[in-house]
């Protein structure tokens, strides 16, 4: 929000957006994970992985050192 400037409602409804586009995207990779040949080891299989990858990119940019807001 403090980025928001004049549009703060604007992106209020980006972020709730985005949120419901994630939910949405993984349950269409869960429900995909429990169609495929790995059953109901499928969905939390991909949970793991997806969990992995958000860890990799979290400690990845919390390695890059500090930009000073401009």
């Amino acid at each position: 929000m403090r980025f928001a400037g004049d549009a703060p409602t604007l992106t209020s409804a980006l972020t709730i957006s985005a949120f419901n586009t994630g939910i949405g995207a993984g349950s269409v990779i869960a429900g995909t994970a429990l169609d495929s040949s790995l059953g109901l080891t499928g969905s939390p299989l991909v949970g793991t992985v997806i969990a992995a990858q958000r860890t990799a990119c979290t400690h990845a940019r919390h390695d890059e050192p500090a930009q000073a807001p401009t």
